[in-house]
């Protein structure tokens, strides 16, 4: 990352500033605090010191998104993350040690991401491997989601559909809502990469 403080004079010190207003779990508010309210706070502060010669170059084409064709996809799965009978659950199910599904190694996956919580929004961290993002709410992504990712954003009522392989190792992985709470009360499943062949279950 390359930041321009050319205009600024040497000793100047600037205060990266959280200003996002959120006042509760449930997702942001769209509102921003003045820099000048004690809610207001500081993340970050830059010291200007002495010219530098700057070398960097955008290049021309940067790393290419590997495609994932349909002819890889190997099982389609559902999940949906809601609020049931005072717990986070996926598929109706809240978090247990025994993984729900097993996934081939060396396949790739489509999976939806379903918001049904209605009033919360779920960052939905899927660990191992990268995903990309195919389909949100029926239409393409914007182009701020259109690269690798290991947690994509569902906000109420939405519904992501998602790519990915599982390349490298064998064993348990969670997939769980980064929403600390969520996540300490049951909003999580386990998943098992595995070297043999294995059944398609599309709402595990």
């Amino acid at each position: 990352m390359v930041i321009d403080f050319s205009r600024f004079k040497r000793g100047v010190r600037i205060n990266l500033m959280k200003i996002a207003d959120q006042t509760s779990g449930k997702g942001r508010t769209g509102v921003f605090l003045p820099m000048t309210s004690t809610l207001a706070q500081k993340v970050m502060q830059f010291r200007v010191g002495s010219k530098v010669t700057d070398p960097s170059a955008v290049p021309a084409v940067m790393r290419q998104k590997p495609a994932i064709p349909n002819s890889e996809i190997a099982c389609q799965r559902t999940f949906v993350f809601d609020n049931q009978n005072g717990g986070w659950t996926i598929n109706g199910q809240r978090f247990n040690f025994t993984p729900r599904f097993q996934v081939k190694q060396g396949t790739a996956e489509r999976w939806t991401l379903v918001n049904a919580s209605r009033d919360w929004e779920h960052p939905i961290h899927i660990h191992l491997e990268e995903h990309q993002l195919e389909i949100r709410d029926g239409a393409t992504p914007p182009d701020f989601e259109q690269m690798r990712k290991d947690v994509t954003l569902i906000r109420p009522g939405d519904s992501v559909t998602l790519t990915m392989r599982h390349r490298d190792w064998v064993n348990e992985y969670p997939m769980h809502c980064h929403n600390t709470v969520h996540e300490d009360h049951a909003m999580m499943l386990l998943w098992e990469v595995v070297s043999h062949d294995v059944t398609c279950v599309a709402q595990p």
